[in-house]
């Protein structure tokens, strides 16, 4: 069975943060800590509806596409388990 990321989840999670009044600087400081890069942070507040001035569309595809292949990663390392052995 293949293990499925939803990156929407998290766009929704940051759009729910934004909307009870988290920091801006709290979210994008959570992100980063959880391994995004800025360009991955961008693409995620601009979808989530939460950016800052400034931020161009081509920072934000590309965050868009690292985003993707770091989920792509993710998923494959799930599906590798602890060992590098597939569940």
């Amino acid at each position: 069975m293949r293990a499925r990321v939803r990156p929407l989840n998290l766009v929704r999670v940051v759009s729910e943060l934004a909307g009870r009044g988290v920091s801006e600087d709290v979210i994008r400081a959570a992100l980063a800590a959880g391994g995004l890069s800025e360009a991955e942070i961008a693409a995620v507040m601009s979808l989530a509806g939460v950016e800052r001035p400034g931020e161009g569309v081509e920072a934000v595809r590309e965050g868009v596409e690292r985003l993707r292949r770091s989920l792509e990663r993710l998923a494959e390392a799930i599906q590798q388990g602890p060992e590098g052995q597939v569940k």
